[in-house]
């Protein structure tokens, strides 16, 4: 029974940062009183819609075509 329950949580938890992600970040909502939290998670959206430059760090760890 605690598997579940820890694996639970961490469902929870994944969906709660992904809630927040699009309500905060990509929504624009709360920029005003939280602007680095948003500018935070709305880079996160973006790079999770695809629409986003890779990062260099990981840009060098992957084989170039």
């Amino acid at each position: 029974m605690a598997p579940f329950i820890v694996t639970m949580i961490i469902v929870l938890a994944v969906a709660v940062a992904a809630c927040a992600v699009v309500a905060i970040g990509m929504h624009g909502v709360l920029k005003r009183t939280t602007p680095k939290l948003a500018g935070y998670l709305e880079v996160a959206g973006r790079h999770l819609n695809g629409d986003a430059e890779m990062p260099e760090s990981l840009a060098h760890l992957l084989p170039s075509k």
